[in-house]
């Protein structure tokens, strides 16, 4: 959303972090993977169509990894 865009302008990629809340339930039918909810998988994408991939990867993993101190497992998702 033009929001996400406005947001990172304002205060900074590298305070903005992505969570969620789900699964509360099994994925819908035609989901790409066992382990995917369309839900997630939608916002992922948006943030995914209105920044680099640099400033994506900050808010889905990079800045959590950072103020956790840990190392993620996965940096590609």
């Amino acid at each position: 959303t033009p929001a996400l865009k406005s947001v990172c302008e304002l205060v900074g990629s590298d305070k903005l972090m992505y969570g969620t809340d789900n699964p509360f339930f099994p994925p819908k039918e035609g989901a790409r993977s066992d382990a995917e909810w369309p839900s997630t998988s939608k916002n992922y994408d948006a943030i995914d169509g209105l920044v680099g991939e640099d400033i994506r990867n900050d808010i889905v993993w990079g800045n959590a990894s950072r103020l956790l101190g840990i190392e993620p497992i996965n940096k590609n998702n």
